[in-house]
């Protein structure tokens, strides 16, 4: 990449900076202007004792951390591919240039916020009205509903002005169709995902084997949309193995037909999830059967191309729509909130979401984030700091 890459002032800027340190290791954090050119450098470090974490904390997603190789050989060293990373993980772009800001090797491209494309509201309001596209896949189950029209005005502006709404739609509204219409437009013009999240199963279900499918047939772009399931809905190919190989023996009289059932399912079904089996099996039985976190290896499973969980968890990063409830929602906020990553949770990253059934959002939030307290376990606390004090009084 050629000097282009910087304005002049910029380019300026980092030889100057780089002249003062005797054409040693500098540091800087660059930002953009809108044509996508680095305008303004700040010098955050300079020579080679340099601290990554303080260099971290002076760039913010978007910008670019920019550093010279005084030699003029441009590529990267295997210290340079480790912090690079670190950046890129934070959204920050990473540049090495010479000492004369002339010639640069791009090893994290910048991160540019897309431009946002906005839904124009009549426009996505045509699809419920009497000619649209809905109508024409509903045929005589059609009928035009004013209520259903304004809350997907509402729906559609607050995605356009990146704003919280909250809706009470009563029964015969058609809420689902009135979200889901501008939810799926969203997400084909900005390749941006949205989830939606609900508290019960019934719903779910409506929205995956009725409303999404009829918009599926309805849009004339086609998307994709899968409903997110936790890791312990699914069979463990692993565990049923183990089972056949003599786990048997610590199956209970009275789960031996269950489990001779999961295992003749097994072979047949390429969903792998328990709703798709024809019956419900006892919970000690599932537990002997399916995946879970703590013993699940992962890439080193001899079934990890095969799995289950793993082939949904792939279904679901190339979804548009992401169907979940609100627990499952929760634990992936508090996973990615106890991990500063976007990455890091049980969801792909998302930016915008849905919630139906919103009533039972506070039981969900606070079974995930808040603290519960005792009097019995405050005693047993004040008790035991008591105990550690020394010439305390208790009371």
């Amino acid at each position: 990449m050629n000097k282009d890459f910087f304005s002049e002032n910029a380019r300026s800027a980092i030889k100057s900076a780089i002249e003062e340190a005797s054409g040693n290791e500098v540091f800087f954090v660059g930002s953009f202007s809108r044509d996508k050119v680095i305008e303004d450098v700040k010098v955050i470090a300079r020579g080679n004792d340099y601290s990554v974490p303080a260099v971290i904390e002076s760039a913010s997603p978007g910008e670019v951390v920019i550093h010279n190789h005084h030699s003029g050989n441009l590529m990267p060293s295997n210290q340079d591919i480790q912090i690079a990373s670190v950046f890129g993980n934070h959204g920050v772009g990473f540049l090495i240039v010479d000492n004369t800001a002339s010639q640069v090797y791009v090893v994290v491209e910048p991160f540019f916020e897309k431009e946002i494309e906005l839904l124009d509201v009549e426009e996505t309001k045509k699809a419920l009205l009497p000619e649209g596209a809905v109508a024409d896949v509903m045929g005589d189950k059609y009928e035009v509903r004013d209520e259903q029209l304004l809350m997907l005005e509402s729906v559609t502006s607050s995605f356009n002005e990146n704003q919280v709404s909250l809706i009470e739609a009563g029964t015969g509204t058609g809420k689902t169709l009135s979200y889901l219409v501008p939810a799926v437009n969203w997400a084909l013009k900005n390749e941006e995902r949205v989830v939606i999240s609900t508290n019960t199963i019934n719903l779910q279900e409506q929205l995956i084997d009725k409303d999404i499918p009829l918009l599926y047939d309805a849009f004339d772009d086609d998307f994709n949309y899968s409903l997110v399931k936790g890791m312990r809905n699914y069979l463990c190919l692993l565990r049923t193995e183990t089972i056949q190989e003599g786990l048997f023996e610590m199956a209970d009289d009275d789960e031996v037909g269950s489990i001779d059932d999961i295992l003749e399912w097994a072979k047949v079904t390429e969903d792998g999830s328990l709703s798709d089996l024809s019956f419900t099996p006892p919970d000690s039985v599932w537990e002997k059967v399916s995946a879970e976190s703590d013993s699940c290896l992962r890439a080193r499973c001899p079934y990890y191309s095969r799995c289950f969980f793993y082939k949904s968890r792939r279904e679901i990063a190339s979804s548009q729509l992401l169907i979940v409830n609100h627990h499952l929602l929760f634990s992936d906020l508090a996973i990615k909130s106890a991990s500063e990553s976007s990455e890091a949770g049980i969801l792909p990253p998302f930016k915008r979401v849905i919630f139906d059934e919103a009533h039972h959002l506070n039981d969900a939030a606070t079974s995930h984030f808040g603290m519960r307290a005792t009097k019995f376990g405050i005693l047993r606390v004040l008790r035991r700091l008591k105990r550690k004090g020394k010439g305390g009084q208790g009371k």
